[in-house]
């Protein structure tokens, strides 16, 4: 079960980097609104002025979107090289086996499109989504009886002889086990699609999800490069081998 947990880490971890996160920007209209409805209800008579006031103050808080950072990026996920820094990091090797063959040849595409009104929104490259699924539906089937062996600390020769004891068969235990394990959803929470906002500031990349959850990605910026050196979001800090992440156009 260790190992398991281990490698389910590994998924946790690039469910993370797929993430968005939030800057809170739900508590905003709530607190003008009550303030404005205070404003109202105790200054009557300077209610034209204070109107005036919160219209100049909405004006200079207004969103101004960093246009370096404008536009749609992508960024490739090799995750044999994943494996590969996690191993290097101290992944045990039995962990890293199994690893190897769930994700073997796998490449996960991702774009980020970065708007003028301080939206943000992820996803799948388009374009090589499908392919990505065929061939971790591939893979996941390959390396089923492995898994399965391995959840229940055995190897998968013992674990087929246990099987056989009982009247059953691999194939029928990997046939309801993948039912609620399959390609699909776990590509889903690898690589889930996601809409939000963001804020950038001193090379601080902050952005929000619908639900409220802050990520925060310390970047260099060029031109034709988004580096990601670290990101840190509500569920922890991510693994320093997991970096850096390059965006190109």
């Amino acid at each position: 079960m260790k190992m398991i947990s281990k490698l389910l880490a590994i998924l946790m971890t690039l469910a993370l980097v797929f993430s968005l996160a939030a800057c809170g920007g739900s508590d905003v209209p709530e607190t003008t609104t009550e303030a404005s409805v205070a404003t109202e209800a105790t200054e009557a008579p300077e209610t034209t002025e204070a109107t005036e006031a919160t219209e100049a103050t909405e004006a200079t808080e207004e969103f101004t979107a960093p246009e370096e950072l404008l536009g749609t990026w992508k960024y490739t996920f090799d995750i044999n090289q994943l494996i590969e820094k996690a191993k290097e990091a101290g992944t045990e090797e039995s962990q890293y086996a199994l690893m190897a063959m769930i994700f073997k040849d796998m490449i996960i595409d991702m774009v980020i499109t970065f708007n003028e009104d301080g939206t943000v929104a992820q996803n799948l490259d388009a374009g090589t989504e499908e392919e990505t699924l065929k061939k971790l539906e591939e893979n996941l089937s390959a390396a089923m009886p492995d898994l399965i062996a391995a959840m229940n600390g055995m190897t998968r020769e013992d674990y087929e002889a246990y099987l056989a004891e009982n009247g059953m068969s691999m194939e029928d235990v990997a046939a309801q086990f993948s039912e609620f394990l399959n390609a699909e959803s776990m590509l889903e929470s690898m690589a889930p699609g996601t809409n939000g906002t963001y804020t950038y500031e001193d090379g601080e990349l902050t952005m929000t999800d619908a639900e409220g959850n802050e990520t925060v990605w310390l970047v260099e910026l060029g031109e034709e490069e988004l580096k990601v050196i670290s990101m840190e979001s509500d569920e922890g800090e991510t693994p320093e081998w997991f970096f850096p992440m390059v965006f190109t156009r």
